[in-house]
């Protein structure tokens, strides 16, 4: 379903992810151990410099959707549980982030989650979850959005499941809907290369933000 809604408002937004470093705990091993680190650190970024802003960002939709789904239903079943949840899960099965209010642009330790597929040219993506709203009855509170605005991806449920996925433009009180596909026509989890829905989806979002942009420095230019 496809929602050509338009609004003149654009939102204010919150404070930029910064890196949350690694250091070693051992002093006896210091050295060893922060070599590895910044060697894993340098493949890791020449791996994700290698990715299209498509793949990543169907990474990051696969993330948004496994993390809430782990949150509702606890299910090691589900499929993306095994890549997205499982290695981040503490020596009790929770992930760190599950008792506590968590926003990605507030460098909460669930940005890191994501922090190789979040980072597009200069502008990024931050996740935000919410440990005091269950997610079927306030949605709200849960979502990806481009740093610093009101431009969100926003999960649709269904029997305590996510059914479909929507870029949508949060300001003050109003949210108007841009664009909505369902988790399967997107083809998240299928190992796949992004389809011509998630390529459409992606544009979407990152089309909502140019005119986020858009109207600010319009506004800028008024003031002056």
């Amino acid at each position: 379903m496809e929602n050509n809604t338009n609004t003149e408002a654009m939102p204010e937004g919150t404070n930029a992810p910064a890196e949350i470093n690694t250091t070693a705990q051992d002093s006896t091993c210091a050295e060893p151990v922060a070599a590895a680190a910044e060697a894993n650190l340098a493949a890791e970024s020449a791996q994700t410099a290698e990715l299209s802003d498509e793949v990543k960002f169907k990474k990051l939709l696969e993330y948004l959707v496994a993390h809430l789904e782990w949150r509702v239903n606890k299910d090691r079943n589900f499929v993306g549980f095994s890549q997205y949840i499982e290695p981040n899960l503490n020596e009790q099965g929770q992930l760190p982030v599950e008792c506590s209010s968590s926003k990605g642009d507030d460098l909460d330790v669930i940005q890191n989650y994501i922090k190789n597929w979040c980072c597009f040219g200069d502008d990024s993506v931050c996740i935000h979850v919410s440990a005091y709203q269950k997610v079927q009855e306030s949605p709200a509170g849960w979502y990806l959005a481009w740093n610093n605005t009101g431009c969100n991806v926003k999960t649709v449920w269904r029997d305590n499941h996510i059914v479909a996925l929507r870029v949508c433009l949060y300001w003050g009180k109003t949210e108007n809907v841009y664009y909505e596909r369902t988790v399967e026509l997107l083809g998240l989890f299928n190992e796949d290369e992004p389809n011509q829905e998630l390529k459409k989806f992606w544009k979407e979002f990152h089309d909502l933000l140019l005119k986020d942009k858009a109207w600010h420095a319009a506004q800028e230019k008024v003031k002056s």
